[in-house]
């Protein structure tokens, strides 16, 4: 059965797992802009007002995300499965900026307060 990329499940050991609790309280806690960035970049969804990381594994993140009239779940698969907790910051920085650099050419404003 390969990864599904809807819910970001795995059969393979997830590296990440250890550190996700620490690493989802880090981006709710402290960047929320990014969050939000990453639901209307690459989460396709541009109505966003507010995301909340739900989960962070080997494959990608997943977001619940709201707008002014649903609130969704939305996974955002990494380009490439992360094989090791060394890989999460740079993983999610390089995100931000992919999602910074498509909201910038659909003229959305990033919120650039702080990065991953």
């Amino acid at each position: 059965m390969p990864d599904a990329p809807d819910s970001l499940s795995s059969l393979h050991s997830d590296p990440i797992e250890a550190v996700s609790a620490a690493v989802i309280a880090h981006m709710n806690e402290d960047h929320p802009d990014a969050n939000l960035d990453y639901a209307r970049g690459p989460g396709g969804c541009p109505a966003a007002t507010s995301a909340m990381l739900l989960k962070i594994n080997r494959l990608g993140i997943v977001l619940q995300v709201t707008t002014s009239d649903d609130v969704k779940t939305i996974p955002v698969k990494f380009p490439e499965p992360l094989e090791s907790r060394d890989q999460i910051r740079p993983a999610l920085i390089n995100l931000l900026t992919e999602a910074r650099k498509s909201l910038k050419s659909a003229n959305q404003s990033p919120h650039q307060e702080t990065s991953a």
